[in-house]
């Protein structure tokens, strides 16, 4: 019968050393013979593979904060927009920053005296 692994990156809070990962990996190995897992400190990233049947998402939350460190929630909010909606928007920044520097401009020469100098 073919196990089916699931994989998940998690991030980790708290750890600040080389010995912080190796922790968090032994942790989560305790969990079932059938855990890999390594730990990115760059990413500060836990890469885990897991038979689910044997292994739950909570066990391995709780695995990880027994061992002390946290679980990092992190919440993917891509907005998809198409590349004239994109344009729109770039457009509509560039309007709105042209806008303030003509306002900006405008007061600057009605307050200023005659023979001053505008320094942009």
């Amino acid at each position: 019968m073919d196990t089916k692994m699931n994989v998940d990156d998690i991030k980790i809070g708290g750890m600040s050393c080389a010995s912080c990962a190796k922790a968090v990996e032994r942790a989560v190995k305790k969990l079932d013979s059938s855990v890999q897992a390594s730990v990115n400190m760059a990413t500060e990233k836990l890469s885990i593979s897991y038979d689910k049947e044997k292994v739950k998402n909570e066990d391995i939350e709780k695995a990880i904060e027994k061992a002390e460190f946290s679980v990092i929630k992190e919440v993917e909010n891509k907005e998809v927009v198409t590349e004239l909606e994109y344009n729109k928007k770039i457009n509509i920044d560039i309007n709105k920053i042209s806008q303030v520097i003509i306002i900006l401009l405008d007061n600057a020469i009605k307050y200023t005296k005659p023979g001053d100098t505008i320094t942009i």
